[in-house]
């Protein structure tokens, strides 16, 4: 009886033991602020601090953690110039487009203007949002948009895509095409950015 009970707490120990090993590499996995998505595809979720802002990468170039500048490269005001380019299927009228065209956005640690695939979505702003720094392949590109980066004017193999949102969901998704032109997608059109002046 010895015997069987010495076996019994040796198996429910080991049980133990395993149960808090795999919590501990679940807990880790879920801390994790970094994934790798595949080679060509990496995904970081930023948020803004004055002392560690990580880089954004231009045109392709991958993005260096931990070098640290005063500020993001598409923080500033911008304006909707003109459209770039149009998906195969849209959600804004010709006159949608129109009232678009010259409007001002901006972009900053605190708020982020909001745009999508409804023209209401233009007047909102993002509080504090979190900007999702994504680099995108020229295919996994025309995967997603239906459209390839040279129709938008990118001759490289790849472009950062950046997600603002804040906690409510409100935000917008653009590209970065170079320091002074970003590129804004929303309701199936492209619009290029100026940097205003």
């Amino acid at each position: 009886m010895e015997e069987f009970m010495t076996k019994l707490i040796v198996v429910i120990s080991l049980i133990s033991l395993s149960v808090v090993i795999a919590g501990c590499v679940k807990q880790a996995a879920n801390e994790s602020p970094t994934k790798s998505v595949s080679d060509t595809q990496n995904t970081a979720a930023i948020q803004p601090q004055a002392d560690k802002i990580i880089a954004t990468p231009q045109n392709g170039a991958t993005t260096s953690a931990g070098t640290t500048i005063n500020q993001e490269i598409f923080y500033g005001q911008w304006v909707i110039k003109k459209v770039l380019a149009y998906g195969p299927v849209g959600t804004y009228s010709q006159d949608d487009i129109k009232s678009i065209a010259g409007r001002k956005l901006s972009f900053s640690q605190e708020q982020a203007s909001c745009f999508g695939d409804q023209l209401k979505y233009v007047d909102d702003i993002a509080i504090n949002p979190v900007y999702k720094k994504t680099v995108v392949s020229a295919s996994d590109f025309v995967t997603a948009y239906r459209l390839t980066l040279a129709a938008l004017g990118i001759t490289s193999d790849a472009i950062s895509q950046i997600q603002a949102a804040d906690a409510q969901g409100n935000g917008c998704i653009f590209f970065i095409k170079d320091n002074d032109t970003l590129i804004l997608a929303g309701g199936g059109v492209f619009f290029e950015l100026v940097r205003a002046r």
